[in-house]
């Protein structure tokens, strides 16, 4: 599936990034003339491709004052969230007619499993130019209601692999959407799913979180409808420098409202990182191999850079969950015994690691992924996935063919399971100790 990066107008968070009231996160309006922009980050998949981290300096929008929509510069890691739209930053803009957006871009990092020798390869990168000019068609109009601008990275050719080197050259594209209502909301028109970062500051009705990849904080708001997860109940166990999972609708004044709140650390000195797993060792698994690919880290000096291996071992004591906020219901096994190569995860540490090689495993939870390739014999919604031998699933598993399960939540876009299709499958990546499901959460081209 594609994914985009996308310009979500939410005027409360304006506070955060411009000239607003600081720590109004609900209700807080922009200046006349103007609306806040908030920019989500995605792409479409390489299914060779086990990291991708783009350095953005500055976002410009073509018209007006042409003003910079990113105020800080970001680090996007783009595989990690395959398939599925994470804020990036918030900023205010003028009210004008805009034809288009100009990116300001810096040399990727580029990982890859090798699929002859099955070995994690960061690959030496040649960025084709650091300006990417991406047009809107048509040019769109900021005012004041709150506007989605989707611009979509397409991953799969933007990268040209040749040995253990690679030519980048970003390609998007734009489109547009209004915000949905609440209820109706998708990841493409107003909702944020599973958005993740430390604790920077709470209030009497929410709070704010920096994420790994923005360097800029996004402001939540909380109701009583609001569910607290994973140690904590209520907004008043919220503390500064706590690592959170968000899961948000937008309102309709363009602020955050948050759904779900999960606790990642309870402490301001653990860290959060996620990754997929390229060796376990025991069974059961008494440690794991994590090639990291973001990090939430109090010491930035110890923290795994994007790319990196390093072990996490496994106890008594290590709680294991899954967190997806579009699949429930009675899932297969996830513990050290079903924990299996190719699986993406999230490890959540009370302390900080001394190295940049370790990480303690005190929660390790399967995150939703996205695996590419083609539908065989469908069944009633069922299928298995043949991937690609030169996939880094394959290469890391010895993989050819995952059972894939859908059920009546599972959207499917502009796609017909029909033998032979080539489709992208986003879910939960089980494993039995032999072979691989997949619960699938969407499946599209």
């Amino acid at each position: 599936m594609k994914k985009a990066v996308s310009l979500l107008c939410v005027c409360a968070l304006a506070a955060l990034i411009s000239s607003c009231s600081p720590g109004r996160i609900q209700g807080a309006s922009v200046g006349a003339g103007s609306a806040s922009v908030l920019i989500n980050a995605g792409d479409a998949i390489n299914d060779q491709i086990v990291v991708f981290q783009l350095p953005v300096a500055a976002a410009t929008l073509n018209g007006g004052s042409n003003p910079n929509v990113l105020p800080t510069p970001a680090q996007l890691e783009f595989v990690e969230n395959a398939a599925s739209f994470l804020p990036l930053s918030l900023t205010n803009v003028p009210a004008g007619t805009y034809t288009g957006i100009t990116l300001t871009v810096a040399t990727p990092t580029v990982v890859i499993v090798d699929p002859a020798t099955q070995v994690v390869t960061p690959l030496t990168v040649a960025l084709a130019s650091t300006t990417v000019n991406v047009p809107f068609n048509p040019a769109i109009t900021v005012a004041t209601s709150p506007l989605v601008i989707n611009l979509d990275l397409d991953l799969a050719n933007s990268v040209a692999i040749s040995g253990s080197g690679a030519t980048v050259t970003p390609l998007f594209t734009a489109t547009t959407s209004p915000v949905a209502p609440a209820a109706t909301q998708d990841d493409t028109s107003g909702e944020i799913d599973n958005i993740r970062g430390k604790v920077t500051s709470v209030t009497g009705s929410g709070f704010t979180i920096l994420p790994p990849n923005t360097g800029q904080a996004l402001a939540f708001a909380t109701n009583a409808a609001t569910q607290f997860r994973d140690g904590i109940t209520s907004l008043a166990q919220v503390n500064t420098g706590m690592i959170l999972t968000v899961e948000a609708i937008s309102q309709s004044d363009g602020s955050l409202l948050a759904r779900t709140v999960e606790s990642e650390t309870e402490t301001a000195t653990g860290q959060a990182l996620e990754g997929t797993v390229t060796a376990s060792a025991g069974a059961p698994a008494t440690s794991v191999s994590l090639l990291a690919q973001s990090a939430i880290s109090t010491n930035t000096a110890t923290a795994p850079a994007p790319g990196n291996s390093l072990s996490v071992p496994i106890t008594s004591t290590t709680q294991f969950s899954v967190q997806s906020t579009t699949i429930s219901g009675t899932l297969p096994a996830f513990d050290a015994t079903t924990i299996g190569k190719g699986q993406q995860v999230l490890v959540d540490s009370e302390t900080q690691s001394a190295t940049s090689t370790t990480a303690t495993g005190d929660k390790i939870k399967l995150q939703e992924q996205v695996l590419f390739g083609t539908v065989t014999a469908p069944s009633a919604g069922n299928f298995s996935l043949a991937v690609s031998t030169t996939s880094t699933f394959f290469s890391l598993t010895g993989a050819g063919s995952v059972a894939v399960q859908t059920s009546t939540a599972t959207q499917l876009n502009n796609v017909t399971l029909t033998d032979g299709a080539i489709v992208r499958v986003r879910g939960l990546l089980f494993f039995n100790g032999t072979s691989y499901t997949m619960i699938a959460s969407r499946i599209t081209q």
